[in-house]
């Protein structure tokens, strides 16, 4: 049992550390991003999925975060789950920019593609999952349409606090890289 807890606490310190030698953009902006999401399940094995999501930011340095809306954008989704511990997914989604050249991006509108597999590790006490995605968007750069590549790689860790399995009633904590 102490060498299960040896290697979570090593994977929690990892992506911890990890985030600290992580370098981004040197400009500052406040933003916030709001989400709803419709699901519903078309059988055992298939489920689909709505996602609206409207993103806001302030203008350079400044510390108004719904200053202007950036990005609006409407996702469908389906999804296979094909057993416990894999799922399919793809999806389509038109994203409108309306005001992110606030934020130096284009204000033309974007169409992305996605497909998506993640792989879930149940284990008593804790579940790691991983996600790997691919998107390509058609979006207009220096004014030409043309369609960009995007691979996202996502690790999650998930604690269960007051109890051994995930399941109602039961609080957890993560870690997500």
């Amino acid at each position: 049992m102490k060498l299960l807890y040896k290697k979570q606490f090593i994977l929690i310190i990892f992506l911890i550390c990890s985030q600290i030698i992580v370098y981004s953009q040197n400009k500052t902006y406040t933003q916030f991003w709001g989400e709803v999401s419709f699901n519903g399940s078309l059988n055992k094995n298939w489920a689909t999925e709505f996602d609206y999501k409207s993103e806001y930011s302030s203008e350079l340095d400044q510390s108004d975060p719904f200053y202007t809306i950036t990005e609006r954008s409407y996702t469908g989704w389906a999804h296979y789950y094909g057993g416990a511990r894999w799922k399919f997914s793809g999806g389509i989604g038109y994203l409108d920019n309306n005001g992110s050249s606030n934020i130096g991006s284009s204000n033309a509108p974007k169409w992305r593609f996605t497909v998506s597999t993640t792989y879930n590790i149940h284990k008593i006490g804790y579940t790691l999952n991983t996600k790997m995605r691919i998107d390509a968007t058609n979006e207009q750069t220096k004014g030409v349409y043309g369609i960009k590549y995007r691979y996202r790689q996502e690790f999650k860790y998930l604690k269960p606090i007051n109890g051994q399995h995930l399941r109602k009633g039961v609080y957890y904590g993560f870690v997500s890289d």
